[in-house]
């Protein structure tokens, strides 16, 4: 899953111009247009599948990071849940740069995938002290011990049902759980469901 990266990749740009904000959104990006910009970025301005993830994961933690302050997280960690292909590794980065930001990024990522890239993703982790979780923690450890709940799982064009055994432990979590839960939706968009306030808060960063 590629397409999510493309408008993020503007928007890291733009924040070197110290112009970067947040806001909440209600509108629907087309698919389309987000596969017509990654062939762009990929054709014209050459960039690899390995920057497109590094901006994705940077853009997700700085978004997290704007709208869960640290006096607002105080001492739970951040829990990530990750895939096998681009939206894990987005969470991969997306942990290793919640940590350089001072949170404590937890990582769970059931089903590993054997390349280069993906293995450097873990082993910048690892050396960084990004714990990972041989298990699912339990609901009930969840609510007392994380501040929100990263889903990393599946991208918004990738994910084919039905749900492979693998991970539906891990969406069932999602489902029930009570703390905020932050999911990438479209290119543009990373979505926030908070089951406390009962809201659904669209974080754009342009």
């Amino acid at each position: 899953m590629i397409q999510r990266h493309a408008t993020l990749i503007h928007a890291l740009l733009v924040a070197e111009n110290q112009v970067v904000f947040m806001r909440y959104i209600h509108i629907e990006q087309e698919e389309e247009e987000a596969i017509s910009i990654d062939q762009e970025l990929f054709n014209d301005y050459r960039f690899s599948v390995d920057q497109l993830i590094e901006l994705a994961g940077l853009s997700c933690a700085t978004a997290i990071a704007k709208t869960y302050s640290m006096e607002k997280v105080g001492n739970k960690s951040i829990l990530v849940i990750c895939g096998p292909g681009n939206n894990g590794g987005d969470g991969l980065v997306c942990a290793r740069h919640l940590k350089v930001l001072g949170y404590k990024s937890v990582i769970y990522y059931p089903v590993r995938t054997e390349k280069q890239l993906y293995n450097s993703l873990t082993t910048q982790c690892t050396n960084m002290a990004v714990p990972f979780l041989q298990m699912l923690p339990e609901l009930s450890t969840v609510e007392c011990t994380f501040a929100l709940i990263v889903d990393a799982v599946f991208g918004f064009s990738s994910f084919k049902p039905p749900v492979r055994e693998a991970f539906v432990a891990s969406i069932d979590l999602m489902k029930k759980a009570t703390v905020p839960v932050v999911r990438y939706v479209t290119a543009m968009r990373f979505q926030c469901i908070d089951h406390s306030s009962h809201m659904r808060k669209n974080v754009e960063e342009t």
